[in-house]
C-alpha cells in the first residue's frame, strides 16, 4: 500500500519502507515476485493530508492511538480494499498461485477468495524502533495484523 512518509522519506514512524525494501531484497535473492504497489492507500485510505493531521495528533497527544486520530481529522480507521489487486494478479497477469508477504490478514483474505488453497501467506517481522513501537503494536492489537513484531 502507498506510503509517501515511509517509501520516499524513509520515516521512522512506520514500518512501510522498511517492508517494502525487505521484499525488494526477497524477489532480487528469490529471482521471482512481483511487487503490487497500490494507490489510494496513503493512511489507511485518508489520504495524505489526513494522515500529517493525525500525526500532528499523535506528536501532541500521546494517550491517542493511530486510529483514534484518524477519526479525529474525520476519517475511517480503514478504508482500504484489496479485491482489485488480487483479481489483477490472477486475471490479468495470469498467477496461478501466489504467496502474499504481508501481515495484514486483510490482505490475505482477498487473496483466499479468489486463489484458495493455492494462495499462502508469509509475515514480515518488523524489529520496533524508538520512533514506531507504539504504531507497530497498535496495528496488532487494533488492526489484527499477525506475526508482525519480532
Amino acid at each position: 500500500s502507498e506510503c509517501l512518509p515511509g517509501d520516499v522519506f524513509y520515516s521512522k514512524k512506520c514500518d512501510c519502507g522498511e517492508q517494502k525494501h525487505k521484499f525488494m531484497q526477497l524477489m532480487e535473492m528469490e529471482k521471482i515476485g512481483v511487487l503490487v504497489y497500490i494507490k489510494g492507500h496513503e493512511g489507511r485510505g485518508a489520504g495524505l493530508y489526513n494522515k500529517i493531521k493525525a500525526y500532528e495528533i499523535l506528536d501532541t497527544e500521546s494517550s491517542k492511538n493511530h486510529i483514534d486520530a484518524l477519526s479525529d481529522v474525520g476519517c475511517q480507521s480503514d478504508i482500504r480494499e484489496y479485491n482489485a489487486a488480487a483479481r489483477f494478479l490472477k486475471y490479468t497477469l495470469e498467477i496461478k498461485s501466489l504467496r502474499l508477504f504481508s501481515n495484514n490478514l486483510q490482505k490475505f483474505e482477498a487473496v483466499k477468495k479468489l486463489f484458495g488453497s493455492y494462495g499462502s501467506r508469509q509475515s514480515m517481522p518488523t524489529i520496533p524502533g524508538e520512533y514506531n513501537e507504539k504504531y507497530l503494536q497498535e496495528k496488532v492489537s487494533l488492526c489484527g495484523h499477525d506475526g508482525l513484531l519480532e
